[in-house]
């Protein structure tokens, strides 16, 4: 298979996929890790799809291979379906691990220089509430985690976390020393 007509059939099904979903071009780049302009140009078809792209795609729409590839025994003439599945898992172990309400809540306690237990404690102090706000941040930033589990880990309540980033949000606009402290923060974790 030259190419050409590989990659256009791929960059096809990954916008039949995608669009079945009900998925905009950002929300599947974000779900796999792929910058947003990258994803573009490669469903556009106008670069190449690499191998660690197209598993990352593969698994953020949790499809198989062979539904995004023309056909999967063309890959190699003399490949089996069992290769096939061997080396997409050898290639999956390298892939990035999606980020966990953990890994955020690890990065911002490194941050803050605080503990887990400080965080989900009742305290009100605001270097927590700041901590708890920069976590709610990230999670958002994140398409698979959701706010009921960090407020389940953080012992609060889902409106209580909103209202803690509402605030923060119109910090931000001012306050350099959140700012850093979120991009640091958002750089741990990636």
């Amino acid at each position: 298979m030259t190419f050409r007509p590989v990659n256009d059939y791929v960059c096809s099904r990954l916008r039949q996929l995608r669009q079945k979903k009900g998925w905009t071009v950002k929300t599947l780049a974000q779900r796999s890790g792929i910058p947003l302009g990258t994803y573009s140009v490669m469903e556009s078809g106008r670069c190449r799809i690499s191998l660690e792209h197209l598993l990352r795609l593969q698994l953020a729409l949790g499809v198989n291979i062979a539904d995004l590839w023309p056909n999967p025994k063309g890959i190699c003439r003399h490949a089996t379906d069992e290769v096939v599945r061997a080396v997409v898992k050898a290639a999956q172990s390298w892939l990035p691990k999606p980020v966990t309400h953990q890994d955020i809540l690890r990065a911002v306690c490194l941050v803050y220089d605080v503990d887990t237990e400080e965080l989900a404690s009742p305290s009100r102090e605001r270097i927590f509430a700041e901590a708890r706000a920069v976590a709610t941040q990230l999670v958002g930033e994140q398409g698979h985690l959701t706010l009921v589990e960090l407020s389940r880990l953080l012992n609060r309540n889902v409106s209580s976390l909103s209202h803690c980033l509402r605030r923060m949000r119109l910090r931000l606009l001012d306050d350099r020393q959140l700012l850093g402290r979120l991009l640091a923060a958002r750089r741990l974790i990636s």
